[in-house]
């Protein structure tokens, strides 16, 4: 089982759609980690918090992502985009904490998807990974930019990704336009020998730090930093 919290693959009409990875092989394939990205990493590296504007199929999406992170993997395919980051001087094989986005293309588009079952199914591949130290909680409905989107925690007391180590992911579940976007804030301690505990206000304290989050349709001819996106 790799270190890697990411979204297994389930078929999905002509789609494969990302649900909940465990697994440590990345396709190494950079799509936009330039300008933007150094520019970003400069601020970020100066201590301040900055957010970041991603266009992702049919919609720019914008969060912030805290300092002291660097950006480790992106893939984009037809159907599916993924961006991770880490804490800087960690890597992808060895991390304490992990900020995972994703997109799923045309997703929004089947009547029988919404932002519960999205989860459902994430939540899923976590208990498959430990089904004796599952845990998993629902935390609010947080519309973004109009759009439905729900957040749950869930975690596990012990993975064994070469090193047995506990998981606890937060996850932010977002129906666009077109496309569906996760935002999952993931960290990894010292195993367990039972299911994480859950209660708490700090996890909405922890969404609080990716804010704010928000969806922007795109403008043609429009680059970074997508100004009609601003406030």
């Amino acid at each position: 089982m790799s270190a890697v919290i990411r979204m297994s693959k389930l078929a999905f009409k002509h789609l494969t759609l990302p649900l909940m990875i465990l697994v440590a092989v990345l396709l190494h394939s950079q799509r936009g980690v330039d300008a933007q990205q150094s520019g970003l990493d400069a601020y970020r590296q100066k201590g301040y918090t900055v957010n970041s504007r991603i266009p992702i199929y049919s919609q720019v999406i914008e969060f912030s992502y805290p300092r002291g992170f660097k950006s480790a993997h992106e893939h984009e395919s037809r159907d599916n985009y993924i961006h991770e980051w880490i804490p800087e001087g960690e890597t992808l094989s060895d991390w304490s904490r992990m900020i995972t986005l994703t997109g799923i293309r045309g997703l929004s588009s089947d009547p029988n998807m919404t932002p519960e079952q999205l989860l459902s199914q994430i939540a899923s591949g976590f208990k498959r990974a430990c089904p004796s130290t599952f845990a998993a909680k629902i935390l609010s409905r947080l519309p973004i930019s109009g759009h439905n989107a729900l957040s749950a925690v869930v975690g596990c007391g012990s993975v064994n990704s070469g090193t047995a180590r506990s998981a606890i992911a937060i996850l932010i579940a977002i129906q666009g336009s077109s496309d569906y976007y996760t935002i999952q804030l993931a960290e990894r301690s010292a195993p367990l020998n039972r299911a994480p505990k859950l209660e708490g206000p700090s996890w909405n304290t922890k969404i609080n730090q990716l804010k704010p989050i928000k969806l922007c349709k795109i403008t043609a001819n429009e680059s970074w930093p997508y100004p009609s996106c601003m406030d």
